[in-house]
């Protein structure tokens, strides 16, 4: 199988989500991937089978979970949107609230994006004298 292609089946997909991107090509479908890296498209079709995740445990989770919030938004697959949001609000912090709200904001994540709001506002005076 060339590399970033992933098997799938087209009414699984559907079944999930009416926001997939189908294009045929050559008898088979594609579902374009390719602003995310591997893992975070593996992740994707794993959970739209399995509804399962396997989560980091180590400094990678972050990066990662931040694109799959990215890509469950993008594909309109709110059950997954909201548990990679619930797991990082897990992880939120003074050192990471700022890029958290960011991304939440672009990707209507409401709870995250509180959330991250309310950790600014304890802390704004410390990220400008700190």
């Amino acid at each position: 199988m060339p590399t970033g292609m992933l098997p799938g089946h087209r009414f699984v997909f559907a079944a999930r989500s009416s926001k997939w991107v189908f294009e045929e090509s050559n008898n088979s479908i594609i579902l374009d991937f390719s602003v995310y890296p591997n893992n975070v498209a593996q992740a994707v079709v794993k959970w739209t089978y399995t509804d399962e995740v396997e989560w980091y445990t180590d400094e990678k989770e972050e990066d990662f979970l931040l694109n799959l919030l990215r890509a469950a938004h993008q594909f309109y697959l709110l059950p997954l949107k909201n548990s990679c949001e619930q797991r990082l609000i897990s992880y939120s912090g003074s050192n990471n609230c700022l890029r958290y709200y960011q991304v939440a904001d672009d990707v209507e994540a409401l709870a995250l994006k509180n959330y991250s709001a309310q950790i600014i506002s304890n802390y704004w005076v410390n990220f400008f004298y700190n």
